[in-house]
């Protein structure tokens, strides 16, 4: 699990696959916190090459809910989900799919709802944090302030996607 961890600081996909999947294979079913971040581990592995990324993250994220490393996966599971959105609509604007748009576009059309709720819940994650840290006095915010997280995400606003997904 550490040699998988350290081939994620070097994008090391095929390296951390191997890696987390023993960990998986050898650790004992009551060890969580290494197993927990074995699953994430794998997860981010299959982002970077493109394929089961969304399953893994949400595989970990139902195993751990609460683990620490949650909102990351929510927020790779998020950019997961974003990314196939985002090819499944160009697809629906390719000419030799012009029979198949209005699927491609409901299915992009779910996908993009599925990724908006990963960041909301994201975002939801990592201001409790901020929060329980502020309460700690572990974290100073300006003037003892809670930091404000913009609902800005990196995702198109619900009416941008209402007004290009909906026929």
């Amino acid at each position: 699990s550490l040699v998988a961890r350290n081939a994620l600081s070097r994008y090391q996909a095929e390296t951390m696959l191997v890696h987390s999947r023993r960990a998986l294979e050898y650790l004992s079913p009551d060890n969580l916190a290494f197993r927990t971040t074995a699953h994430w581990t794998l997860g981010v592995a299959h982002s970077l090459r493109g394929d089961r990324a969304a399953a893994r993250f949400h595989e970990f994220l139902n195993a751990s809910p609460d683990h620490k490393l949650g909102a990351s996966a929510r927020i790779q599971l998020g950019s997961v989900l974003f990314e196939r959105g985002r090819a499944l609509a160009d697809q629906a604007e390719q000419p030799s799919k012009a029979a198949e748009k209005p699927e491609f576009l409901k299915k992009a059309r779910d996908v993009f709802v599925q990724a908006q709720k990963a960041f909301e819940e994201a975002e939801k994650k990592c201001a409790a944090a901020v929060d329980a840290l502020v309460a700690a006095g572990d974290f100073h915010a300006g003037a003892g302030r809670r930091p404000q997280f913009s609902a800005e995400i990196a995702i198109p606003a619900p009416d941008d996607l209402r007004s290009r997904f909906h026929a």
